[in-house]
């Protein structure tokens, strides 16, 4: 009976114990149910706005760096001064030897006539030369127009 008298005991006071452990726990739950746990986003929102204004920067500096890009290609020339000025004056130079060509070509007549005139009068100064020198060649010429005539 001792042994069933002690185990007893020890049930009561298991139990006891246990009833201390739910009360406490209860008391526990009761506080942790009453107790409103707040988060503070404070610092994380802080962050979040700094990273987001960040960003807002970046793509403003972005926008008006394509808007100076785009402004300086509508600006940029295809063509660059110096092919301008080398093709305005290349093209002045065929003018200029079309021009030439053409001034050259209508006194062509006139030139030839001249030419035809002046080796004329310098055969005929050379031949007379020639036969005023050689008096019998001048009396045989003479003879021979003579005869044709």
């Amino acid at each position: 009976m001792k042994k069933i008298e002690q185990i007893t005991e020890l049930l009561i006071e298991e139990i006891a114990d246990f009833k201390k452990s739910v009360d406490k726990l209860e008391s526990i739950n009761n506080i942790s149910k009453s107790t409103k746990l707040k988060v503070d986003f404070t610092h994380l929102n802080s962050y979040m706005n700094n990273q987001f204004n960040n960003i807002l920067s970046n793509i403003k500096v972005q926008n008006e760096k394509i808007a100076s890009l785009e402004s300086a290609q509508k600006a940029h020339k295809i063509i660059p001064k110096s092919y301008i000025w080398l093709y305005s004056i290349s093209i002045l130079i065929c003018i200029s030897t079309v021009a030439h060509a053409v001034y050259y070509f209508k006194q062509t007549p006139t030139i030839q006539q001249n030419a035809y005139e002046k080796g004329r009068n310098e055969v005929i100064t050379h031949f007379s030369k020639f036969i005023n020198h050689k008096p019998k060649i001048k009396e045989e010429y003479e003879k021979w127009i003579d005869q044709e005539h």
